[in-house]
């Protein structure tokens, strides 16, 4: 089986790619990083086309341009996306292109006969994902950055020339099935972690310490975390935020300023571990997501979870044993679960150890590597059937986990129903 995976930037592309290569199943890497960047992730340089041009174009048109940079989206994708249906070998079995850069790709992967797949590792369908935030804005009277019509569009025209779309979680797959899209067509392939560097504390943290990882953003729902740690008010408590700050979230961010608070900004990936190592808890409120790598990190470094459904973690959870499932914009929920955690005290630190053991047996990179390759043979081998939802190694996971499997059929939550809670609307 030859694999052509095409990524803009790196994403999960590079680990998608370096698990295929290791199984023996990757064909090319088509991606805008130079060379060298591929290499550091364990990827063969030999087996990587640059399409470097993309990168310096879209990095000088948002030095240039900065809080004009969205303007300038849709060339960017178009560029990477001509160039990358260039860069297609003559021979492939299988194309995997990433949502909103792949449609001229795709059409051509096709008519060589290639297996085509689009990679969707954002919150779901584009339409679900607009109107949600389009909804999260109008809350806090924020002007929505909604995303060009001619984006939209087109990622609703791959969907349709897609074989088979590819998502985090059966949260995102629902995103589809509410907008008619048969289950079937759909992969659900969750993320993975890498072991090596992310593994628990030898001891508990010096003082119960919030952790939030990723964009500090409306559609993460940080305002929520900033508005329940606040009210909260724990003796000794601190709350740390890692991520680049959005524009939009400053108001936010002023009005929670408070010295127990820490917005650090990115961080290298590397170091992200001992900020996991330090922490208590590990919350992810997310308005509109895929399933955070984040998420998975977290767990490795054996922490317990606060998720909302929105994340894509529902499956992973189970209630009071490694963390808790709050509903998307409910501040009280939020503030019950965190004020329960914080009584615990050292008492919490068995849940996250048994989030270590969840990650170890099924959602390392080789593991979602392995199981993408198979739901690409399960593809190619019955052109036409029925989708794959693919599962994790150990026995009895997805029972455990919820009573019953994980699968496309039941889904972690109804989007449509979720994003209509009754808000507790942070500021």
């Amino acid at each position: 089986m030859k694999v052509v995976v095409s990524v803009p930037g790196r994403y999960h592309g590079f680990d998608l790619a370096r698990e295929l290569e290791r199984l023996g199943a990757l064909e090319r890497l088509i991606t805008s990083y130079p060379n060298f960047q591929a290499k550091k992730f364990g990827i063969d340089p030999e087996s990587v086309t640059s399409l470097l041009p993309c990168e310096l174009y879209k990095r000088t048109l948002e030095g240039i341009a900065k809080q004009r940079a969205a303007a300038f989206e849709p060339s960017i994708n178009a560029l990477f996306e001509r160039l990358a249906a260039l860069a297609l070998p003559n021979e492939l079995d299988v194309f995997v292109g990433w949502a909103g850069f792949s449609l001229r790709a795709l059409k051509r992967a096709r008519a060589k006969g290639a297996l085509g797949v689009i990679e969707c590792g954002s919150g779901g369908h584009i339409e679900f994902q607009e109107e949600l935030m389009r909804e999260e804005c109008e809350l806090h009277g924020v002007e929505p950055k909604s995303r060009p019509s001619s984006i939209v569009r087109r990622e609703l025209a791959e969907y349709q020339e897609a074989d088979a779309i590819a998502v985090t979680s059966t949260f995102a797959l629902q995103t589809f099935v509410k907008r008619g899209f048969s289950a079937e067509k759909l992969i659900v392939n969750p993320l993975g972690v890498d072991l090596t560097g992310f593994t628990p504390a030898e001891e508990p943290p010096d003082k119960f310490r919030i952790l939030f990882v990723g964009p500090v953003s409306l559609r993460r729902g940080t305002h929520y975390l900033l508005k329940a740690f606040d009210e909260l008010k724990l003796p000794g408590s601190e709350l740390v935020l890692i991520g680049p700050v959005e524009p939009e979230f400053e108001p936010f961010r002023e009005r929670y300023s408070r010295p127990n608070v820490y917005f650090l900004g990115s961080k290298p990936h590397a170091e992200l571990p001992k900020y996991y190592r330090r922490a208590s808890v590990f919350v992810q409120p997310s308005i509109q997501e895929g399933a955070a790598a984040a998420m998975f990190e977290a767990m490795a470094c054996g922490l317990p979870l606060i998720l909302t459904p929105n994340t894509g973690g529902r499956a992973l959870i189970e209630e009071g044993q490694n963390g808790y499932v709050v509903p998307i914009r409910d501040t009280k929920a939020l503030r019950s679960r965190l004020e329960e955690l914080y009584a615990l005290g050292d008492k919490i630190v068995p849940m996250g150890r048994h989030n270590a053991e969840i990650v170890a047996e099924g959602y390392t990179w080789r593991d979602y590597g392995r199981r993408a390759k198979s739901a690409y043979l399960e593809r190619l081998s019955r052109p036409g059937s029925g989708g794959v939802v693919l599962r994790s190694r150990r026995p009895g996971l997805e029972d455990s986990m919820r009573g019953k499997q994980w699968n496309a059929t039941e889904p972690d939550t109804d989007p449509d129903t979720d994003s209509k809670e009754q808000p507790d609307i942070a500021g």
